[in-house]
């Protein structure tokens, strides 16, 4: 085995250290104040072939040159050597030195572990509480603004339910940070719905109107085809004989006072063109009532023109 770092030291001279010593042994072998001597360009012989008198010379020369150099490699790899060792040397001594701190150390890098390991599962187990709990107050939040969503074409039976849904929605203190957005949503919601159902509510009033408005039209023209057949059937009796003329009369008025209406009554005289514009001059002399909206308005006018032109054309075809 390989001296020890300090078994060289106490071998060499008083203050010369291993980097000395080396170089010391590697100059011994170099000599260069000899080699620089022996092989000075001045000795250099001028010759041509191997035959010459100083080829001999050149041979001796280049020897010393080979012998410093083989020298200076022979004493490299022997202090390399040891210095390799002594760094194997080094290496496994703080191996060992290692190995005894990490089995003091482990005891109390186990605890630290796991006292870390305890922290970030309790933080993470926070984070998701705390994720948990934001996400169930803006469900709440969403709540409240979902109850104004999809409102086009609703009828006024859902908008009073989703009116009554937004006044019943308690905002306090569980809301946290949210309770002010909370409260400024349901207030709009409130708002809207409110709004939205009153406008709801108008609309369908004007819907009845005007389906009831349609239902008297369908009534009036009805009755005005019911008293054309009325005239009709008067005019096609033509009696061959006084008593079949008298017994047509008799059955023609009995059909007249039937059909004929407490409305009717004061028209009954009247010719079949005549009582057919009496009846709708009644019609168009009605008053429009107050429908409210503007559209609904235009539309009693239009009926009403209507009535006025279909007057017209019968009092036109009909003279």
């Amino acid at each position: 085995m390989s001296a020890t770092k300090e078994e060289v030291e106490n071998t060499l001279p008083e203050k010369l250290s291993l980097n000395e010593l080396c170089l010391v042994d590697l100059n011994k072998q170099a000599n260069i104040k000899k080699l620089k001597k022996e092989l000075s360009k001045k000795l250099i012989p001028k010759i041509t072939s191997k035959d010459d008198e100083g080829y001999e010379l050149v041979k001796e020369k280049l020897k010393l040159s080979l012998k410093a150099r083989t020298g200076i490699e022979r004493t490299r790899k022997e202090h390399k050597a040891e210095a390799l060792a002594y760094g194997k040397f080094v290496d496994g001594s703080a191996v060992e030195l290692k190995d005894m701190v990490v089995s003091y150390e482990k005891p109390w890098k186990d605890l630290k572990e796991s006292i870390d390991k305890a922290e970030e599962i309790k933080a993470e187990q926070e984070r998701q509480a705390e994720i948990a709990r934001t996400e169930e107050i803006e469900k709440k939040v969403n709540y409240i603004v979902e109850l104004t969503a999809n409102l086009l074409g609703a009828n006024s039976e859902l908008l009073s339910e989703r009116l009554n849904l937004a006044q019943v929605i308690v905002i306090d203190e569980t809301l946290e940070e949210y309770e002010d957005v909370a409260a400024e949503h349901k207030a709009k919601a409130i708002t809207v719905l409110q709004s939205a159902l009153t406008e709801r509510q108008a609309y369908e009033v004007q819907q009845e109107e005007l389906e009831k408005g349609k239902r008297e039209l369908a009534e009036a023209q009805a009755e005005i085809a019911r008293l054309k057949v009325v005239n009709d059937v008067s005019c096609e009796f033509e009696p061959p004989h006084e008593d079949v003329a008298v017994n047509a009369e008799n059955s023609c008025n009995s059909q007249a006072s039937t059909i004929q209406s407490e409305d009717v009554e004061p028209y009954i005289a009247l010719t079949e063109p005549q009582l057919v514009q009496a009846y709708m001059q009644k019609l168009i002399d009605v008053e429009v009532p107050d429908v409210g909206g503007e559209a609904m308005a235009n539309l009693v006018t239009v009926m009403t023109d209507n009535l006025k032109k279909l007057q017209n054309y019968i009092l036109t075809n009909t003279q």
